[in-house]
């Protein structure tokens, strides 16, 4: 079978579908469950602690194709930060699930949409403070470590940002859905240094290097490869990946010192129970993988639905469809 690019629109910004299929590949996809118990649970509503949202049950009467949630977390040493996409505000837990506290960025939740959260370490690996996205004006926020807005950057062209990533050097990285590209921007400005093409294929930043890593379609292998570029845009870094048959790869973490990454993919095999399942695969330097695991349900509201705390990987789910019903679960994820 060929290897095919499918593309297709949605209004409001290009919806692009890539499906990977290389009939020579070894079909090494699991068909078990990942057993999760949930280590941090959170609950929806307006008070302390919980989080809120927009579905159909908040607004009724509107059209809400796509209910709003929690978008991502981050875990740093024994503690992990929600962002309250919707309540304008940083949730502060305990990884044994104590609440800690709140930092609210604005006292009108309604007027943010937060798309994502990266931290900014400065010596010693100490909390400096925080980047996020606001959906509503596509600007790039930096908070400061209690979540007071301490910046707000206008990104020229920016359409529709959707993660934020910083680099050793604090060089600061948007992934833009709607302009399908990765923006390079000068922390001070805001200015654009630099255009990358993107894939919607998620991204990630090597710590030791600061090399931008994407993964893009190869033609002419018919596969999957990890680019690295470095800060002036230039290829460093090109690695053929031996991926099963799938669709819309996302990276999500590179470990440049144990030279490993780590994508998560939608399986193509038509017949097996895995088939249009998202897995989550880890992957060596040679491209080839070392060991995969299915993903739970309810991965899909995330913008960052995956972390990673000193090597081992954590998860997070959620169903804003149910809610008020239901919880955030953030967990342990086992992926060999």
């Amino acid at each position: 079978m060929n290897a095919k690019n499918l593309m297709t629109s949605a209004a409001g910004a290009g919806l692009f579908r890539r499906v990977c299929l290389a009939g020579c590949c070894l079909l090494a996809l699991l068909t078990g469950t990942n057993q999760l118990s949930a280590q941090i649970l959170v609950r929806y509503g307006s008070g302390a602690g919980q989080a809120a949202f927009i579905n159909a049950r908040s607004h009724p009467g509107h059209e809400i194709p796509i209910p709003y949630g929690p978008r991502a977390f981050r875990i740093i040493d024994d503690e992990c930060w929600i962002v309250d996409s919707v309540g304008g505000k940083l949730l502060h837990y305990a990884l044994d699930g104590r609440f800690l506290d709140e930092q609210r960025l604005t006292d009108r939740p309604d007027s943010l949409i937060l798309n994502d959260l990266t931290p900014i370490f400065g010596m010693n690996r100490s909390l400096a403070g925080w980047w996020t996205i606001d959906a509503r004006t596509t600007a790039l926020l930096r908070l400061d470590p209690n979540g007071a807005i301490r910046q707000r950057l206008t990104v020229a062209d920016a359409v529709q940002p959707f993660r934020v990533e910083v680099g050793p050097a604090g060089e600061v990285y948007v992934a833009d859905k709607g302009a399908r590209v990765v923006f390079q921007i000068d922390p001070a400005t805001g200015a654009v240094l630099r255009k990358t093409p993107w894939e919607w294929s998620g991204m990630a930043i090597g710590s030791r290097t600061g090399q931008l890593y994407l993964l893009r379609f190869s033609p002419t292998d018919r596969r999957s490869v990890l680019i690295g570029l470095d800060r002036q845009g230039r290829p460093r870094t090109r690695i053929v990946c031996a991926f099963p048959p799938h669709f819309n790869p996302d990276l999500q973490w590179v470990d440049e010192n144990r030279q490993e990454f780590v994508t998560t993919y939608i399986a193509y095999a038509p017949g097996h129970p895995s088939h249009a399942k998202p897995v989550a695969v880890r992957c060596g330097w040679d491209g080839k993988i070392k060991g995969s695991a299915p993903l739970p349900d309810a991965t899909g509201h995330w913008h960052r639905f995956l972390e990673w705390n000193n090597g081992k990987p954590y998860v997070a789910t959620a169903d804003y469809h149910r809610a008020p019903n239901g919880a955030i679960r953030i967990a342990r994820f086992f992926l060999p």
